[in-house]
């Protein structure tokens, strides 16, 4: 996806993570291709799509990637996984575990 380009600017400084994608950001890595800003031209998304279609290869991996992705989302969230996730994503640090 892109953004105008004062609306990236403010969100990748207020944002930080290593990942947009949701099955990157499930699995913690790139397992996908991600064409953010700049990279999300029509040349490249149809460079990417191409090669999904004409890589069998390719597309095994990705496959095999995604099935990654959804066993990883058929796991039960530990307790507080989604609370600690979203304060990570906003840059704040947890409140101390009361006892």
């Amino acid at each position: 996806n892109k953004l105008a380009w004062l609306t990236y600017q403010i969100v990748r400084h207020m944002v930080k993570l290593d990942h947009i994608g949701l099955c990157n950001i499930v699995a913690g890595e790139a397992l996908v291709p991600e064409l953010i800003q700049h990279q999300a031209r029509p040349d490249r998304i149809a460079e990417e799509i191409s090669r999904m279609l004409k890589d069998r290869d390719y597309r095994q991996i990705l496959r095999d990637n995604l099935s990654r992705v959804r066993a990883l989302l058929a796991q039960p969230p530990e307790q507080g996984d989604i609370s600690e996730l979203t304060l990570e994503m906003l840059g704040l640090e947890p409140a101390p575990a009361s006892e």
